[in-house]
C-alpha cells in the first residue's frame, strides 16, 4: 500500500521544491486525451478532468484512481498523458503503479530529482515492467527539463543497468531503441521530402531546417552540440557523375565530449537523399561556407529536440496531427539521444566493430560501443519474436501507419498493383496520394505507408506469402556466404509485420476472406 504524505501547506511540499511546484502548476493536461491507437470498438479518448480515469481499450476496461496530493497527482497525470499519446493505452495502469512506487521512495528522502530516482532504479529490485515505466517518465522529465532534470541526464539513462527478464514487450515499447515502424516512418518521410524537392516542390525554410536537423541526427547519431558547431562549409559534395547523375555527399562533424581539446572532425558519408536535403536547405537559407548551419539560440539540446519532434509530427498520420493541434495529444518525444542510440544499435546489428561504432559516434573510448555490441543481438532477437507474436500490438501499429480500411467496391481512386518476387499482386488496396508521384516500390512499401488504404476484402495473405518466401531465400543466401546479419533480412521482416498487422485489422472487422 502506497503511503504518500500530503503537502504541509500551499507554499511547501514534502519533496517537491518551490521551483518544481511552480513548474507542475504550469503543466498542460487536456481535459480529453486522444488515444492514438484506438480502434473501432475502443474508447477514442480518456476524459482526464476528474481523479477517476475510466476507459475501454482492447477488450478490457481500465480504471485509474488518483489519491495523492494535488501536485503529485498532476505530475503523474502529465506522465500518463504523454504515455497515452505515444504508447499503448492498455498498459497505462502499469505506469501509474510504477510511479506511485517511485513517489513513495522520494517522499521518504524528501527530495525529487534525477540523481535520486536513478539510484532508485539501480538499488531497488523492481519488476522489469515497473522499471521501464519509470524510465519512460524520467525521459519525459529530462526532455522537458523539469527542475532537477536535464537533457544531459537523458543520456545517462542508458548507463543504468537493465533488469533481467524474458518478457521484453515493455522494453520494445519504452526503452531507447527506436521501434522499426518509427524508423520506417522517419526514413520514408525524409526520402519522400527529398523526392518532392527534386520534383520542384517548395517547403518553408523552418520546415526545411527542422527536417535537415532530423536527417543529420538520424543518419549520423550526432549530438546537439555537434550540430551547433557545424558550418555550412562542413557539408561537402565529394563527387558527381555526369553520366549517371549520382552524387556522393559527406559532412565534417566536430567531435564532442572528448578527453582533450581537439579541432579534428569526423568525416561521415551521407545517404544521397539526406545530402540533397542538406544542400537544398543551405541553398534556400543562402548560407555562406563560413556561416553557422543552424542558429540554435540559447539551448542546442532544446532546439534539436523541438526540430525533431516537429518533423516527426509532420510525418505522422493526420488524425494524430489533428489531435496534437487540438491539444488532445502530446508532441512526439523522440530525441537526438534516441536517434544516437539507434545508430549504435543498428551498427552493432550489422556486425560493425567496437572501433567502427566508436568512430561514427565520436567516442574517445570503446566502452559504450562494446555495450551496444553486447546488448543488441540478443535483445533484437527476443524483441522481434515478441513483436511477431503480439497481434494486438500489430493491430495498433497498423492503425498508426496506414489509413482506414475500405471495401474494394467503394474505392474510386488509384489502385495499388505491383510485383513481389515472381507474382503480380492487385486488389489489395488503394493509394490516397494526390500527386501520383510515389518514390517507393509499389506493394512492397505500401503496408507501412500513410497513404495506403487497405481493402477489407484484399488479397493480403498472397502478398505476405511472397514476402515470406523472399525472407527465406535471403536467409539461405546470407547463411551460405556467412553474412547472418544481412540488414535486408530485418527490412523484409519489418514488411512482414506490417502486412500481418493489416491482416489482423481485417480479421478484427470480421470480413470474410481477408485472411485467406
Amino acid at each position: 500500500m502506497n503511503k504518500i504524505p500530503a503537502i504541509e501547506s500551499e507554499d511547501k511540499h514534502v519533496f517537491f521544491s518551490r521551483e518544481q511546484m511552480i513548474q507542475i502548476k504550469s503543466l498542460y493536461i487536456p481535459s480529453k486525451i486522444h488515444l492514438r491507437s484506438a480502434d473501432v470498438f475502443d474508447d477514442k479518448n480518456i476524459f482526464a478532468e476528474t481523479n477517476d480515469w475510466v476507459f475501454h481499450y482492447s477488450g478490457s476496461q481500465s480504471h485509474i484512481n488518483f489519491k495523492t496530493d494535488d501536485y503529485t497527482t498532476k505530475l503523474i497525470k502529465y506522465i500518463l498523458y504523454r504515455y497515452a499519446s505515444s504508447k499503448s493505452p492498455g498498459t497505462i495502469y502499469r505506469v501509474h503503479r510504477a510511479w506511485l512506487d517511485a513517489i513513495e521512495y522520494v517522499s521518504k528522502q524528501g527530495i525529487f530529482n534525477f540523481k535520486l530516482l536513478s539510484s532508485f532504479l539501480e538499488k531497488e529490485s523492481l519488476l522489469p515492467t515497473y522499471f521501464f515505466c519509470i524510465v519512460f517518465g524520467l525521459k519525459i522529465l529530462c526532455v522537458d527539463e523539469f527542475p532537477g532534470f536535464t537533457l544531459d541526464d537523458y543520456e545517462d539513462l542508458e548507463l543504468i543497468p537493465r533488469p533481467n527478464s524474458n518478457d521484453w514487450n515493455v522494453y520494445q515499447n519504452i526503452d531507447n531503441i527506436l521501434d522499426p515502424f518509427e524508423k520506417n516512418m522517419i526514413s520514408k518521410g525524409l526520402f519522400e521530402m527529398a523526392a518532392a524537392i527534386s520534383r520542384g516542390r517548395k517547403y518553408n525554410l523552418v520546415d526545411l531546417r527542422n527536417a535537415t536537423v532530423l536527417g543529420l541526427s538520424y543518419v549520423t547519431g550526432s549530438r546537439p552540440v555537434q550540430l551547433a558547431k557545424l558550418a555550412a562549409g562542413d557539408f561537402r559534395i565529394d563527387t558527381c557523375s555526369t553520366t549517371t547523375g549520382l552524387v556522393r555527399y559527406s559532412v565534417l562533424l566536430p567531435y564532442a565530449k572528448q578527453r582533450y581539446v581537439t579541432t579534428d572532425r569526423l568525416i561521415l558519408a551521407l545517404p544521397p537523399e539526406i545530402g540533397a536535403l542538406v544542400k537544398h536547405y543551405i541553398d534556400e537559407a543562402r548560407l555562406l561556407p563560413t556561416d553557422k548551419m543552424f542558429n540554435m539560440g540559447g539551448s542546442a539540446p532544446k532546439f534539436v529536440s523541438q526540430s525533431i519532434s516537429q518533423t516527426i509530427l509532420s510525418f505522422s498520420p493526420q488524425d494524430y496531427q489533428f489531435a496534437v493541434s487540438c491539444g488532445e495529444a502530446a508532441l512526439p518525444s523522440i530525441t537526438s539521444t534516441d536517434l544516437r542510440h539507434n545508430v549504435g544499435h543498428s551498427l552493432a546489428m550489422q556486425g560493425a566493430s567496437a572501433e567502427e561504432i566508436a568512430h561514427i559516434l565520436g567516442h574517445s573510448s570503446l566502452v559504450v560501443a562494446k555495450h551496444y555490441i553486447r546488448a543488441t543481438p540478443a535483445l533484437a532477437l527476443i524483441r522481434a519474436k515478441a513483436l511477431g507474436s503480439n497481434p494486438v500490438w500489430q493491430n495498433m501499429v497498423a492503425m498508426m501507419l496506414t489509413g482506414k480500411l475500405v471495401p474494394s467496391k467503394e474505392w474510386e481512386g488509384r489502385r495499388v498493383v505491383g510485383m513481389v518476387g515472381d507474382r503480380l499482386h492487385y486488389e489489395i488496396g488503394g493509394c490516397a496520394r494526390t500527386d501520383d508521384e510515389c518514390p517507393f516500390c509499389e506493394v512492397r512499401c505500401c503496408y507501412g505507408c500513410l497513404y495506403y488504404r487497405p481493402f477489407l476484402d484484399g488479397h493480403h495473405q498472397g502478398v505476405l506469402n511472397s514476402v515470406s518466401k523472399e525472407v527465406d531465400e535471403l536467409i539461405a543466401v546470407s547463411d551460405s556466404v556467412g553474412n547472418a546479419l544481412n540488414p535486408l533480412i530485418s527490412i523484409h521482416e519489418t514488411t512482414q509485420i506490417e502486412i500481418k498487422s493489416v491482416i489482423a485489422r481485417c480479421h478484427l472487422h470480421n470480413v470474410r476472406g481477408c485472411g485467406k
